[in-house]
């Protein structure tokens, strides 16, 4: 947290507030009198200290003209600077995690456009069949996030130009099995003993369902 006054640099930290400037501007401020400054009788060459109202006050040169006052935090103060902090960094990550989910969902838009792209043709000529159709879908996706084709910002790697290349004609191929109708699902046993898990499948796939 910093910001400008007076011809001052001020910024609040963990152990107070600092104050950057001039002599001239620090004295003005109220933050140090000239007899406190390193250099003058009493004073370090570099760093002087000394306690103003209970608290410690360190002025320290960085330049021929340009000195620090830190003003040491109260107790009360300190809690205050806590309380502060805490509510900044919350809000900072709450747009940290506002700003994944928009990528995320523009990432999840752009791979359902790409499934849609691959698909159309495929089910123009085949027309739909429920859950390979589904299935498909699902599939593509998933290549497209797990080769982070769509350079998602939340995926913390990529591959080169080529192997995405060629996870793309897998897709591709996928679609061609589709199209073909060679994508066709098997129950399993357990799904093959619930009836009602079987009118459902008929349904979906364009099949009348048998009471």
């Amino acid at each position: 947290m910093a910001d400008t006054r007076a011809g001052l640099e001020v910024e609040e930290f963990h152990l107070g507030r600092r104050y950057s400037g001039s002599p001239s501007a620090l004295i003005a401020a109220g933050v140090a009198a000239a007899e406190q400054f390193p250099g003058q009788p009493g004073c370090g060459k570099t760093s002087t200290v000394f306690a103003v109202g209970g608290r410690k006050v360190r002025v320290t040169r960085r330049g021929p003209q340009l000195f620090d006052v830190v003003v040491r935090w109260t107790k009360e103060e300190r809690s205050a600077y806590d309380a502060r902090q805490a509510k900044y960094l919350a809000a900072r990550e709450q747009e940290r995690a506002a700003e994944q989910a928009r990528a995320a969902e523009e990432v999840s838009r752009r791979a359902a456009e790409i499934c849609a792209d691959l698909l159309r043709e495929a089910l123009a000529e085949s027309g739909p069949r429920g859950v390979a159709e589904a299935s498909l879908e699902a599939g593509i996706c998933s290549l497209i996030r797990a080769f982070n084709m769509l350079s998602a910002p939340d995926v913390p790697y990529t591959f080169d130009a080529a192997t995405v290349e060629l996870a793309k004609e897998h897709c591709q191929a996928l679609c061609a099995l589709f199209k073909d109708g060679k994508l066709l699902p098997q129950l399993g046993a357990l799904a093959q003993s619930d009836g009602a898990f079987q009118r459902f499948m008929k349904t979906a796939s364009g099949q009348q369902a048998k009471p």
